[in-house]
């Protein structure tokens, strides 16, 4: 049970996020010490070493296998929320809300 535009938020969102991580590895590929530079401290460290920047690398498989990561977790965590939210609607008493085709002036579109 989930609102009708849940499938929607969630496949908009998951195209997002791929986009975000495309251009990320882009940015990762062409301008690799200033990605590094910039993303250490999300590593936790204070400053890469040239020994771990040299074993980094980004070949076809891992960026898709990367980016195929990204889509879905995202589409599952959005529509997990959408589910979530629909749920306490319901439970609330907002009754009709998750159904497609019943309530709001949209009825009919789907």
């Amino acid at each position: 049970m989930y609102h009708r535009h849940t499938q929607r938020y969630a496949l908009a969102a998951s195209i997002a996020l791929g986009i975000i991580y495309s251009l990320k590895t882009a940015f990762l590929v062409f301008a690799r010490d200033l990605a590094l530079k910039l993303c250490a401290h999300v590593k936790h460290m204070e400053s890469v070493d040239p020994a771990i920047a040299a074993n980094i690398q980004v070949t076809a498989m891992n960026f898709l296998s990367g980016l195929a990561q990204v889509m879905l977790w995202t589409y599952l965590a959005v529509m997990l929320f959408g589910c979530i939210a629909c749920w306490l609607k319901s439970y609330f008493g907002d009754e009709g809300c998750c159904t497609p085709g019943q309530g709001g002036s949209n009825s009919n579109y789907r």
